[in-house]
């Protein structure tokens, strides 16, 4: 496992623990493959996900009210 400090574009460091797994899922997602992933990659991929996550969450409430 690889432990990365990934520094945000508003401040603060968002600790990560890396598998090759997870590397392996950054770069498919991000179609990455001439190059090793960058903490960069790393960053928009986390948020990409959140992002996400948080939308079809905030959908599925709106949807459940409507019912």
């Amino acid at each position: 496992m690889e432990k990365r400090i990934i520094s945000l574009p508003k401040g603060g460091n968002l600790e990560v623990d890396c598998t090759p797994e997870f590397f392996e899922v950054v770069k498919k997602s991000l179609d990455i493959t001439d190059r090793d992933v960058s903490n960069d990659d790393i960053r928009v991929f986390i948020y990409s996900a959140f992002k996400n996550g948080i939308e079809k969450a905030e959908f599925e409430l709106l949807q459940k009210d409507k019912v």
